[in-house]
């Protein structure tokens, strides 16, 4: 069983995406996908008491998603799972889609994506997996803005103070509040080509 008290690194875990990794990744993702609770996991829905995913889950939400033909197009989205690098135990996710909720579309937010559905296992919070999907989440960004050269903004929405802190510490600035089941912040982070000048030299 896995200690509650250890304070995790990146040298502890194994990151795959929801559509490279095997199918008994798969499937562990979905186990516990499903048993979310919006009570307990940061108002995250899984299924219902027969087991079928309810029509706003988060495993939905990830499959609607990773059948959008801008999603698979655009290598900048994905849905990153966060497994023991020991036991193979699922730990945490996190995704970039083009659009969360349509909250991008409905509030005129100009962003080449969304963070979204980040959420570490209930039993795990606390140990620092939230800040290392975070930190992992912005170096995606980062390295494919670095690729292709071009300045992006990413923006993502919480409820979340804790959340929010993590956010603010990486470069996210506060957009707006918006109203939905619950008030939320959005932020929007831009980011730019560290290699810049010697792509420039270059031309």
């Amino acid at each position: 069983m896995i200690s509650t008290t250890r304070k995790y690194t990146i040298d502890d875990v194994t990151v795959t995406t929801f559509n490279s990794g095997d199918e008994k990744t798969r499937q562990i993702f979905k186990e516990w996908a499903l048993s979310l609770k919006p009570n307990l996991d940061g108002g995250e829905y899984g299924a219902d008491e027969n087991g079928e995913p309810l029509p706003n889950s988060a495993y939905l939400w990830v499959l609607e998603h990773h059948a959008n033909p801008e999603f698979v197009e655009d290598k900048v989205y994905e849905t990153f799972i966060f497994l023991d690098r020991q036991t193979g135990d699922f730990l945490a996710t996190g995704s970039i889609v083009p659009d969360d909720q349509d909250v991008g579309k409905r509030y005129v937010i100009p962003s080449h994506g969304f963070w979204g559905f980040i959420n570490v296992r209930r039993d795990l919070r606390g140990c620092g997996l939230g800040a290392l999907v975070v930190d992992y989440l912005d170096e995606h960004a980062q390295k494919y803005v670095n690729e292709i050269g071009s300045a992006r903004d990413f923006s993502l929405f919480t409820a979340n103070e804790v959340a929010a802190k993590l956010y603010k510490k990486i470069g996210f600035k506060f957009v707006r509040l918006i109203a939905e089941s619950r008030i939320k912040e959005v932020y929007t982070k831009t980011y730019t080509p560290r290699n810049t000048q010697s792509m420039v030299a270059s031309v």
